[in-house]
């Protein structure tokens, strides 16, 4: 899988080249390499003034960090990838990624500001009919519920929802060329689900 993702991106551009090879070490569970190759993609993107794929690594990697590290740096990751999204006009990715500023938040204690910070997403994608993107804010709405000790930190609740969410990806991930689904947000899904399953 891994040869497979290298020989594809190398056609890609260097940093997005570099945000998917993070991406499947990372889904792989491989995090110190995860981790160094999404620092190199941000590094190259800032180089070159790719704000697109250098706000879609620190997203990525702040999902890495939700498993990895303390709430103050997830947040960080993800209000610079929140911020470079919306001005490069990518509002569903952008929304997206307040699953792990949610999660960030909510590991600090602040449940109520996680939440509102879903519901606030929630609300900017309701115009969206985007299933990979409803299925990241449902599991950052679980990744909140964990760190509260709520329904989905049970094995019976994160198995159910899993089974759910990896239907809705495979068929997101079928139909990846369809005008509103995005390979980025399939990703994301992948990366959150992962990190839903670990509890």
């Amino acid at each position: 899988s891994l040869r497979r993702s290298r020989q594809l991106n190398a056609k890609l551009p260097a940093g997005q080249a570099f945000v998917y090879l993070a991406a499947e070490h990372h889904e792989q569970g491989d995090l110190e390499r995860a981790k160094r190759l999404y620092a190199r993609a941000t590094q190259m993107c800032r180089e070159i003034g790719d704000r697109r794929w250098g706000a879609i690594a620190a997203g990525f990697q702040s999902v890495l960090l939700v498993e990895t590290s303390d709430g103050p740096s997830v947040c960080t990751a993800a209000r610079r990838a929140i911020a470079g999204l919306r001005k490069d006009g990518d509002t569903r990715l952008a929304a997206a990624f307040n699953a792990p500023l949610a999660a960030g938040e909510a590991r600090q204690g602040e449940i109520a500001r996680a939440r509102g910070l879903l519901s606030r997403a929630q609300g900017e994608a309701d115009g969206e009919s985007d299933v990979v993107l409803s299925a990241c804010l449902e599991l950052g709405r679980a990744l909140i519920e964990q760190a509260d000790g709520g329904r989905a930190s049970t094995p019976h609740y994160r198995e159910k929802l899993e089974t759910s969410i990896r239907v809705r990806i495979r068929l997101a991930a079928r139909d990846i060329n369809a005008a509103n689904q995005s390979h980025d947000l399939v990703q994301l899904a992948r990366l959150l689900l992962r990190l839903v399953s670990l509890g």
